[in-house]
């Protein structure tokens, strides 16, 4: 086989008159929608619904440039016509993007699946996955809110000026610079340490941003540990991961925001913009929550809201840190987020450098009512979402004051996994750009920054305990940091002082508690996680009594609580036939809605043939 592609690739060099009929037929129609588009749009951007893609993953010992040519001839034959962003020659790690202007996977024949399984097997790919985002699953969802969930342009953005809740300036007020550290007790949390005799503010610890890179804001001169070794660039490989600041627009300048509210150290004079316009430079920067924690930035997006490139970009990144390639990972922090729901990939990478190396994962829930975005959205990340300062008292200090949820923050619809923990999102003072040369703080808004604010909690409880010893401590129950970390966020939220009646659920366990996060006892969290068996994820339901803990008891919820399967009709699927279902059974679950039966013709939504014919072996009967 030419070019080093295995001898898996079956339709390589193939006769494509021997293609699989459902395959022949869902071409067909992808080169009918192409053929009737008007005017066509070959943007790559995934922002346009009339874009599809397909993220793909090659197999170890294939050439990528290739098989990428193989891909795009073999669509071609068909009518078909398709881009790939992967430069010829260069080595990207196997992950790259298929694009397909003007085509409607989730109208395709046998549906968005039915491609990706056929592609996967007769290229022998490693994975291929159709990019289909929030539109394709919770579009009921969405019209039963009147309008209401209107995406926000940035939605896991932290850099907007305040246009709700508490007004004013709190960047120019001494008091309340740094209500968001006071209402989650950091401060506490430090003097706690201190007192203890133990790390305290993160020392040690380094936190991975995957995000826009660093800036030239004065802040950063005061973190950077090693100057010649500030991170990582996915678009260009190298060690320096500057933004590019391409353009001020709403996102630009976001991984300066984030790592402000991380791990700023606080001991530098902030300029900032009153409200008449007028630059103020009387006081000193807030703090980060860890702000002798270490920073490592990926930059790997210039934007918060992830389109299909930045994803491959992401998965990237997560997959050099399973392999080593980015090494001495602690923390990683991700204020970003995308409406491409299924993303296996991504979540097998994730999994993969949580289980090797033993990582905190954190993600922000995303600015829209429902869905949480992936990654927050997998149920091995930590998802974090925001609340604010309620407008209920005129005086006293913010963080004194009532608390409710920002509105603007995602929840999790019906169908959808839940918040975990919720952070300040409105009103946050941080770093900021107003141009390439002029840098200042002000008031922030997102999940972004509740999300950041979260990995430096991560940070502090990692410095506390020593990682080291918290690794050994739960060695030998094979609990994994992260598991650990969720259940010590469940049992340290705060749901006090909460506007409106007692705190939801919904909204996440409760609000952050950093000093209590630190006092509570490892034995406490060990005897928990095993009494309740809730290791590594959480619930989709918050009134499920007990949370699952792998993908295929996931699978297997779907299809028995939710589908009306009995456990004995799915004997004969492997774990590695329900794994490589799930993302189509968790599309198909979605658009059904609860109590979904695939044999109810009033059911009748479409699925691959692959699925069906496993479905049809397992139960006995013949779908429709």
């Amino acid at each position: 086989m030419e070019g080093g592609a295995n001898e898996e690739c079956k339709y390589c060099d193939a006769d494509l008159g021997s293609l699989p009929a459902p395959m022949v037929e869902t071409l067909k129609e992808m080169s009918s929608q192409q053929k009737s588009a008007s005017p066509p749009r070959h943007s790559p951007s995934h922002r346009d619904h009339k874009v599809s893609a397909f993220l793909i993953e090659t197999s170890p010992n294939q050439d990528v440039d290739y098989i990428t040519v193989q891909l795009i001839r073999s669509l071609a034959a068909f009518g078909v016509s398709s881009t790939s962003e992967v430069e010829v020659g260069k080595d990207d790690g196997g992950l790259f993007c298929l694009i397909l202007p003007n085509v409607s996977l989730e109208s395709l024949p046998y549906g968005p699946f039915e491609l990706s399984y056929h592609l996967k097997e007769g290229f022998g790919l490693s994975s291929v996955e159709p990019l289909l985002d929030e539109d394709a699953y919770f579009a009921d969802e969405k019209s039963e809110n009147d309008g209401k969930l209107q995406r926000s342009s940035g939605g896991s953005r932290g850099a907007h000026q305040n246009r709700e809740g508490v007004s004013g300036n709190v960047c120019v007020d001494t008091i309340n610079k740094e209500w968001h550290l006071k209402h989650t007790k950091v401060p506490e949390a430090w003097e706690y340490s201190e007192k203890e005799d133990k790390p305290s503010q993160g020392e040690g610890i380094v936190i991975f941003q995957i995000d826009t890179g660093y800036s030239d804001h004065p802040f950063f001169t005061e973190i950077w540990n090693d100057p010649d070794v500030k991170g990582k660039n996915m678009y260009t490989g190298t060690d320096d991961p500057r933004d590019s600041l391409a353009s001020l627009v709403p996102g630009a300048c976001h991984g300066t925001v984030v790592a402000s509210a991380a791990m700023n150290r606080g001991t530098v004079m902030m300029t900032t913009i009153d409200s008449n316009g007028k630059d103020i430079t009387n006081y000193t920067a807030p703090r980060g929550v860890a702000p002798k924690a270490k920073l490592y930035s990926i930059r790997a997006v210039n934007n918060p809201v992830l389109d299909s490139l930045d994803s491959r970009r992401v998965t990237k990144a997560f997959k050099q840190i399973a392999q080593g390639d980015i090494d001495g990972v602690h923390v990683v922090s991700v204020s970003l987020g995308t409406p491409f729901i299924n993303l296996s990939s991504m979540r097998k990478r994730i999994n993969e450098a949580i289980e090797k190396k033993n990582i905190i994962v954190v993600a922000a829930g995303g600015q829209i009512a429902q869905p949480v975005l992936s990654p927050a959205r997998f149920p091995e990340v930590i998802a974090v979402g925001g609340y604010r300062v309620a407008e209920v008292e005129e005086n006293g200090a913010w963080y004194e004051r009532k608390m409710q949820w920002w509105d603007k923050a995602a929840t999790g619809g019906k169908n959808s996994v839940k918040i975990d923990i919720a952070g300040p999102a409105l009103n946050v003072c941080n770093a900021n750009i107003v141009d390439k040369t002029k840098f200042i703080y002000k008031p922030g808004e997102g999940t972004s920054l509740a999300t950041a604010m979260t990995g430096g909690v991560a940070a502090l409880w990692l410095a506390h305990w020593g990682r080291d010893n918290l690794i050994k401590f739960f060695k030998d129950d094979k609990i994994t940091l992260q598991e650990a970390f969720r259940k010590v966020l469940e049992l340290s939220a705060n749901t006090d002082n909460w506007l409106v009646g007692n705190y939801t659920r919904k909204y996440g366990h409760g609000m952050i508690n950093t000093e209590k996060v630190l006092k509570i006892s490892l034995e406490t969290v060990k005897n928990q996680l095993l009494k309740t068996n809730t290791r590594g994820s959480r619930a989709a339901d918050s009134s499920s009594k007990v949370e699952i803990e792998d993908v295929s008891d996931v699978i297997k919820e779907i299809l028995i609580e939710e589908m009306g399967y009995v456990e004995e009709d799915l004997s004969s699927f492997s774990s590695d036939d329900l794994e490589q279902f799930y993302p189509e059974l968790d599309y198909i679950k979605v658009k059904g809605g609860q109590n979904f039966k695939l044999s109810d013709p009033k059911n009748n939504v479409v699925m691959s043939t692959a699925l069906r014919a496993h479905l049809e072996s397992a139960s006995g009967e013949r779908m429709l």
